[in-house]
């Protein structure tokens, strides 16, 4: 999974750990208005979840948000404060709050092909991924590459450089782990395998979802520690 992926990619984040179980601290969950009864059901959900993986690591629910009256995005930490914020979810049915399916996708596709992204992501959540999933293919000429960086003409010259002295480390596309994206927002967030910056920053551009330059250009630092050109 520690393939070089030119300057896009180099290895997984500290965010790609795995987990065998949960459990909910009361102190550091927040949430959003009065939907107490609800965060109490999220975080049963949790607690009585089985994580797909047997690592032995531990997760505690650090933070619950609520996006509508039946979904909720739901942070995950290691218990022992080493990595990042694992993104999960859950959402209300007829029997109440569950965690999503998504959230043990993102385990399962860390290291294979558990789950195929229209299982759990929305047809807009893989749009605004797929700019993310195709950072490091080897099979896209370099123009298409460019048209998915937002402003990508303003360093096109850089950009251009940057994949040629580096193109013999792309490859394949990547896989999206989570998308988090508020109806009409025009940014997201989006996970993805072998990112060096947790969650990139994906941005709508004339109707048209695009990797942000600030992603681009960190994770190009973060490979070559050469900086994109200002203004």
């Amino acid at each position: 999974m520690r393939s070089r992926l030119a300057v896009l990619v180099v290895v997984l984040a500290a965010a790609c750990s795995t987990t065998t179980s949960v459990r909910s601290g009361d102190d550091s969950t927040t949430t959003a208005g009065d939907q107490g009864a609800d965060r109490e059901a999220i975080l049963q959900a949790f607690d009585a979840w089985e994580p797909p993986d047997q690592s032995g690591v531990r997760y505690e629910v650090d933070s619950i948000e609520f996006v509508g009256d039946s979904r909720a995005w739901v942070d995950l930490r290691p218990d022992d404060g080493e990595g990042d914020v694992v993104p999960g979810g859950a959402v209300k049915d007829q029997n109440g709050w569950r965690v999503t399916h998504a959230t043990d996708c993102y385990f399962e596709n860390q290291l294979r092909d558990a789950c195929p992204p229209g299982e759990f992501l929305t047809d807009e959540e893989r749009r605004i991924g797929k700019p993310f999933a195709d950072l490091a293919r080897s099979d896209m000429s370099d123009e298409e590459r460019l048209a998915n960086l937002e402003d990508g003409e303003r360093i096109r010259e850089y950009f251009l450089d940057i994949v040629e002295r580096h193109r013999g480390a792309l490859g394949a596309p990547l896989r999206v782990l989570a998308v988090r994206h508020r109806p009409g927002a025009k940014q997201a967030q989006v996970w993805f395998t072998q990112s060096t910056i947790g969650p990139g920053l994906a941005v709508l551009e004339d109707g048209r979802w695009k990797v942000s330059q600030s992603s681009w250009c960190q994770l190009t630092f973060n490979y070559t520690r050469e900086s994109c050109p200002k203004g």
